[in-house]
């Protein structure tokens, strides 16, 4: 879709947050009607009144940042509805009135859920709790024809036709703009606990290996940087259930990691370690990580997603001399990158200097926030999910006429 923009003119406009879902829908349509385009945007991503430029942009902002109506929430059927501008933070609130929980890890607590779903976000919990194609069981959204489409149901054992639901998860903002899904949430999880241990960059990486070959039953893993040194890692192993299950876990855990390691139950502090992931897991883990590590704003910031093998193979130690900060879920397939470094020639450099070690074949990135100089193409076909080219086909499928803006699609 194109529009006209008036010669010698920058024409702005600001982020339309719609009260109502047919407030929306009505946007939208209007929108297609004069053939402008849309950019969906998270919570936060652009204030109400921060206008973006048309002659930069190409397109109409909108956030769903507004729509909180809870629609349903039953403990005793395992599940709950609402729309897409609840915070992750108000979510699980409200979840746990009822000692309930959504067992997905945001990365902010003001992530929106329309947001936490388009992006597919991931965290320490998706080991063997599951991620969120394995939590959603229903989504409402408006397509690129300005219908509002639902897809699935309220209930955890759903029959449906097309996976229109696990379709929208990860879609980035090009198929949609989600304006509510319906969760399986879980009941608390018995008393949990974790073991930890200050290591080095390569012996982390060991422990881990072994943790897998002993099949410890394990709630996460996380790997993350210290603060002193960009080379020392803090090593979590996350448990839970009653005393004798605890204690017989944490007797192997033990044995892997040694005498120097410290058991701490979730929300309990470490002078040294305030920002141990039991604690904020569930709301939302990344603040508190570059609250420690005196990151206010994070100039560079990238995911790498790969199998388990080959995170534990990884030369991170290629990067000591950028001094990035890590956090990294073994298991879960995730690493997460920090630089405070604003030079956008510099955030290149590194970037190049990551993709020499990550395997070509298995791994893919995306990138999070960045100088205005550094894009996608930066990343080169590690850019590029497996599941790519059947994204475009979606795309060229659902939203013909390009309404929904979305960078991804373009690489």
């Amino acid at each position: 879709m194109t529009h006209t923009v008036a010669e010698n003119a920058a024409p702005t406009v600001s982020e339309f947050v719609p009260q109502s879902v047919e407030q929306a829908r009505e946007w939208v349509l209007e929108r297609i009607s004069l053939e402008q385009s849309i950019r969906i945007h998270g919570n936060g991503t652009s204030g109400h009144s921060d206008p973006i430029s048309l002659e930069e942009g190409g397109c109409f902002p909108v956030s769903s940042q507004d729509l909180k109506t809870i629609h349903f929430f039953d403990p005793d059927d395992l599940v709950a509805g609402m729309q897409a501008g609840q915070t992750a933070a108000e979510m699980q609130q409200l979840l746990a009135q009822k000692k309930m929980q959504l067992m997905v890890n945001p990365w902010y607590p003001d992530s929106t859920l329309g947001g936490m779903v388009s992006a597919n976000i991931s965290g320490p919990n998706r080991m063997n709790m599951g991620g969120l194609r394995d939590s959603l069981i229903g989504i409402e959204y408006i397509n690129g024809r300005g219908e509002l489409v639902k897809a699935g149901g309220k209930v955890v054992k759903n029959v449906t036709g097309y996976d229109l639901t696990r379709m929208m998860i990860g879609h980035l903002g090009g198929l949609g703009l989600i304006t509510s899904v319906n969760f399986k949430i879980q009941p608390f999880v018995i008393d949990p606990h974790a073991l930890f241990l200050e290591t080095d960059l390569q012996n982390w990486q060991k422990a881990v290996g072994l943790l897998q070959s002993r099949r410890i039953p394990l709630d996460w893993i996380q790997a993350v940087s210290a603060s002193a040194e960009g080379n020392r890692i803090l090593l979590g192993a996350g448990f839970s259930g009653n005393p004798e299950r605890r204690s017989r876990i944490a007797n192997e855990l033990q044995d892997v990691f040694g005498e120097k390691s410290f058991m701490l139950a979730d929300g309990d502090d470490s002078p040294e370690w305030p920002c141990l992931p039991g604690k904020e897991r569930f709301n939302g883990f990344l603040p508190a990580y570059l609250e420690h590590w005196q990151i206010n704003q994070p100039g560079l910031h990238l995911q790498a997603s790969l199998p388990t093998a080959d995170i534990l193979e990884l030369s991170l130690e290629s990067l000591s001399a950028w001094d990035p900060r890590m956090i990294i879920h073994p298991v879960g397939g995730d690493l997460h990158l920090f630089l405070g470094e604003q030079d956008g020639d510099r955030q290149k450099k590194f970037i190049q200097t990551l993709l020499k070690c990550l395997p070509r074949q298995s791994s893919n990135m995306r990138l999070l926030r960045s100088a205005p100089e550094v894009g996608f193409e930066h990343l080169g076909h590690f850019a590029k999910p497996p599941g790519y080219s059947l994204s475009c086909r979606l795309k060229q499928h659902l939203d013909s006429e390009e309404l929904f803006d979305a960078p991804y699609y373009r690489m």
